[in-house]
């Protein structure tokens, strides 16, 4: 992609990525991937969403449902943005340990829940 970007760069006679730009489209896809991965989680609780009455679970009774599920969706959104930030920055500079952080953090992630 950075490769694409900056050969369109130098056709057009613009100047080539920066650093910043790099983390900003980072930044922007992982934010992007995160919020898909929470309206799609969010999605599949509008069935419970219209009962008459908040909606708690037996595990824990003093949370609602809605709010522990928000909780995890943003925990996730925050997961996804700065992994992907780790790891457009682990594949440019060919950082095997960040390559392989990224997955192992989304697995434990989502063990835990």
């Amino acid at each position: 992609m950075e490769g694409i970007l900056d050969a369109f760069a130098d056709r057009v006679s613009k100047p080539r990525l920066f650093l910043t730009d790099k983390m900003q489209i980072a930044l922007a896809g992982g934010l992007g991937h995160g919020v898909a991965h929470a309206v799609f989680f969010c999605l599949s609780l509008l069935t419970p969403a219209f009962g008459p009455a908040t909606f708690y679970t037996d595990r824990c009774s003093r949370m609602p449902f809605f709010l522990i599920s928000a909780l995890i969706a943003l925990a996730f959104v925050t997961v996804h943005t700065f992994s992907m930030v780790i790891a457009f920055n682990g594949y440019a500079k060919g950082k095997r340990t960040d390559q392989v952080f990224v997955p192992a953090v989304h697995l434990m992630a989502s063990l835990l829940v």
